[in-house]
């Protein structure tokens, strides 16, 4: 993810923008009968401090998951799972880091835990996606609840709502148009009612193959951007996706049956 952020006025006047890039890993992988699956992610950033001349690159915190599917024949498919976010090393409050962290979070607002300092962050979700024909439409719904584990420069979260929404058509079987919608609403947490909820959109176009599935989308804000930390930022997301499963005979009749 390529991000361009507009930082807010200072009071000598306008301060020019801020690039960064983003970069997440992700792995999933069924434990068993391919009903429940395990996966794992690590994002990087790479920024620079308001009024710094030198870049910073800093690692978010890992996040694991657990996630089960159950699918119908009518393409109907529902299920839910527990992700958490765990603060395995200490980011100082005063830390360079700390400073681009509260920046390159704002990029993508449903993925902040990763970014939150000295945070652990547990999340129970849900998930339901509906097909009928060209078209699919997913929806996860998820309350996040945080805990400080040590000293922290940004705003503190204790429960927080975090729904994302996707719909997609496919005018071909190669090609698929997407459109995410995500809002992440803060419950409980120690700022101003007018931050609570964040809103931010991305329009996307994918190459629908058997195992790869590159996409290109871009991320901009509806409304104000996170905790109202920036002016305002536009991204564009190049996504990376392959598939690797194995299909033995008989679930293959199964299916067909």
């Amino acid at each position: 993810t390529f991000a361009s952020i507009k930082p807010k006025d200072a009071i000598t006047g306008p301060q020019p923008r801020s690039f960064g890039w983003l970069t997440r890993l992700e792995a999933e992988a069924p434990l068993m009968r391919q009903r429940w699956y395990l996966g794992t992610s690590i994002e990087g950033a790479y920024g620079k401090p308001p009024g710094g001349d030198a870049g910073k690159f800093l690692v978010g915190y890992p996040e694991l998951w657990v996630r089960g599917v159950f699918a119908d024949r009518v393409g109907l498919a529902y299920g839910g799972g527990l992700s958490l976010v765990v603060p395995a090393w200490e980011r100082r409050a005063d830390s360079p880091a700390a400073v681009v962290a509260e920046g390159v979070r704002v990029v993508r607002p449903w993925d902040f835990p990763a970014f939150a300092d000295n945070t652990f962050s547990a999340t129970p979700f849900l998930d339901a996606r509906v097909i009928d024909g060209r078209v699919t439409m997913q929806l996860r719904q998820g309350f996040t609840f945080q805990g400080l584990v040590a000293e922290a420069r940004i705003p503190t979260a204790n429960i927080v709502s975090r729904t994302t929404l996707f719909l997609g058509y496919q005018p071909i079987e190669a090609l698929g148009l997407g459109l995410e919608v995500w809002e992440v609403y803060f419950i409980s947490a120690d700022i101003p009612d007018y931050q609570r909820a964040v809103f931010a959109l991305s329009p996307s176009v994918r190459l629908m193959t058997r195992i790869f599935q590159p996409a290109f989308s871009v991320i901009v804000p509806f409304d104000r951007p996170l905790f109202d930390r920036v002016q305002s930022y536009w991204a564009a997301r190049l996504t990376l996706g392959a598939v690797f499963d194995e299909v033995t005979p008989a679930q293959v009749e199964r299916v067909t049956r």
